[in-house]
């Protein structure tokens, strides 16, 4: 039996253009809804909440506070506790949720903050680059005070920018084989360092701080400044124990060349010395940044860690570069080609 409909049933081609014409002027008309309805709840956003007035660049204020202690550097600091009266303190802004005290270190810059005569207008405006306030010049201290440690921090990462990138070039040359039939993959090696991590974490913050604090009396057992210390110190650790392996492997597949490669199981030691590096260096530098910056320079304080990560990338880049440069040409292979055991 025929299953189609009778011929007098079938719709005629002016009814089909009529139907995908309705069709169509009907999903236009849905999406003009949806169109408006958006619109709608956009404007009705906008009404609900408040709307911040823009409050300038924390970068130009510190310039500003460069600018206007050399231009009063000619003027005289009042002695230690005669300072009423002398400094621009005005009430805090709406933003700003904690005020800095006046401190005595780098003390030139405090001159930024000396009313004069000359800074007031008779609107009681001032210029800004020429009179600070207190708590822009104790900004601009707490940007000069943690450079130090963000510089060594550099050197620190540039460590383990240079064991993530010739690790990989060890392994390749390594025997890979775990058991008879399966091969690890080189790149793979780099996840020992995250395992590290990962068991080191839960291990500090449950039974090894706990412990240092019964000894040192101090919150987190030891200091910030003395985790991110030993952060270094760790790297420094791995980069001498990469050194001594690579002598190792290097000479045993120069002077035994018939013989298997030396297993990949040798490199762990040295990326179980990154994790530590990197757990004890990179939290201790975030936890380090946020405390010494106030609330509303938070946003920077989380930016130096990357800018640690990416200035050690540079600086990584330009050894690399200036030992190739040194020590090849002269018909012999530089030290780091892409054939280690030819460097």
């Amino acid at each position: 039996m025929d299953p189609r409909p009778p011929a007098s049933e079938m719709p005629t081609g002016a009814e089909i253009t009529r139907s995908l014409h309705w069709s169509k002027h009907g999903s236009n008309r849905s999406i003009d809804n949806w169109v408006m309805l958006v619109i709608d709840r956009h404007r009705r956003g906008k009404e609900a909440y408040s709307r911040a007035l823009r409050q300038g660049s924390i970068f130009s204020s510190i310039a500003q506070v460069f600018v206007a202690a050399y231009k009063k550097r000619h003027l005289q600091l009042p002695a230690e506790g005669q300072e009423y009266g002398v400094y621009y303190d005005p009430p805090l802004k709406d933003y700003v949720l904690s005020k800095l005290p006046l401190t005595y270190q780098f003390r030139f810059l405090n001159k930024a903050a000396i009313v004069t005569e000359e800074d007031i207008e008779p609107d009681g405006s001032f210029n800004r680059w020429r009179l600070c306030s207190i708590q822009d010049v104790e900004e601009v201290k707490c940007m000069i005070k943690i450079i130090p440690v963000w510089a060594s921090d550099i050197i620190s990462f540039t460590a383990m920018g240079q064991q993530a990138t010739f690790t990989l070039s060890q392994a390749l040359k390594m025997d890979r084989h775990l058991g008879s039939k399966f091969q690890i993959s080189a790149g793979s090696m780099a996840v020992i360092s995250m395992i590290t991590i990962g068991i080191y974490l839960p291990l500090y913050d449950r039974v090894i701080a706990p412990a240092l604090q019964k000894i040192t009396k101090r919150e987190g057992g030891i200091t910030l400044l003395q985790r991110i210390g030993i952060g270094n110190f760790f790297a420094i650790l791995a980069m001498i124990v990469a050194g001594v392996f690579e002598q190792k492997r290097r000479n045993s597949a120069i002077l035994h060349p018939d013989a298997p490669p030396i297993s990949v199981f040798w490199l762990p030691p040295q990326l179980v010395l990154i994790g530590f590096c990197e757990a004890f260096n990179i939290l201790g530098q975030i936890e380090f940044f946020n405390k010494q910056f106030p609330e509303h320079m938070r946003s920077i304080a989380n930016s130096l860690l990357f800018c640690s990560l990416g200035g050690s990338s540079y600086l990584s880049s330009l050894v690399v570069n200036i030992v190739h440069h040194v020590t090849g040409g002269h018909g012999r292979p530089d030290w780091l080609t892409n054939d280690i055991n030819a460097g």
